[in-house]
């Protein structure tokens, strides 16, 4: 089964040559997605793969765009106390 084009779009758009991720995310994202790197590179060139793995990838990429890192209790405290300065 192929990604499909609009999927692959995105794949393509976030961890292709031309991103900004510089290798970042693409790890973060294929442990997310229960997928090797290989793989992620055969499914944005459109080559056929699983079912099951077209199903991961595309939760993957719903959880990885709504993904935001925890902030721990310093980077809180420090933002409370910039809004403070800034008000």
């Amino acid at each position: 089964m192929q990604l499909p084009e609009d999927i692959r779009q995105k794949l393509n758009h976030r961890f292709g040559a031309m991103s900004h991720d510089k290798g970042k995310g693409i790890m973060f994202f294929c442990k997310l997605a229960d997928i090797s790197t290989a793989t992620l590179a055969r499914l944005r060139e459109g080559k056929e793969v699983k079912e099951s793995t077209v199903e991961r990838v595309v939760d993957a990429l719903e959880m990885y765009d709504n993904y935001e890192p925890a902030k721990t209790e310093r980077q809180i405290m420090l933002t409370n106390r910039l809004q403070t300065m800034l008000a």
